[in-house]
């Protein structure tokens, strides 16, 4: 088994998870919606993720949670949640205070489910990925990663920092053997 350590800076990881966020189709009460100014940081040991909502609603949002994982539930813990919506129109401003109960409660929803799913992706998705690895004397790389266990999940200062526990299975062949 392998330790792999993930330091993921916030200014890489916020342009990531809001390419990926504008992907979706976001519509909300028939306004459609795109995530614009998308900000991950760290303040006093809490992530926090702010953004615009880019839509008639001209809002945007301010969350922040002290991040842990549970490794023994496979899930994702968040303490001391805190949300922060509201808009320049009048009217989407007193929607959004009716919402915020609802969002924060739809958080908590998604975070008691375990992330066996998202592991199982994560592992098909590294392997195709190391499996595209340019190697010299036409070699070529086959990976099976087995399991990964998250151990620790930090909010530091400069990065989110993820510690993981890998099995893996790597193989290295020559990609068109030659018959002598």
């Amino acid at each position: 088994m392998a330790i792999v350590n993930l330091k993921l800076t916030y200014p890489q990881l916020s342009e990531l998870l809001q390419i990926e966020a504008n992907k979706q189709d976001i519509n909300v009460k028939g306004y459609d919606i795109k995530i614009s100014k998308f900000v991950i940081g760290e303040e006093n040991g809490k992530l926090r993720i702010t953004g615009e909502l880019v839509s008639k609603w001209n809002a945007y949002f301010d969350f922040s949670a002290i991040p842990s994982f549970i490794s023994d539930e496979n899930k994702l813990d968040l303490q001391d949640i805190k949300l922060d919506l509201d808009a320049s129109n009048l009217i989407f401003k007193g929607i959004l205070k009716l919402a915020k109960g609802n969002v924060i409660k739809r958080l908590e929803k998604i975070i008691e489910q375990p992330l066996n799913e998202q592991i199982e992706i994560a592992k098909t998705q590294l392997d195709a990925e190391l499996s595209k690895a340019p190697l010299p004397y036409n070699l070529k790389l086959y990976s099976n990663t087995k399991s990964i266990e998250v151990l620790e999940l930090q909010a530091l200062q400069e990065y989110l920092f993820i510690q993981l526990k890998m099995e893996q299975e790597i193989n290295i062949n020559f990609a068109n053997p030659t018959s002598t």
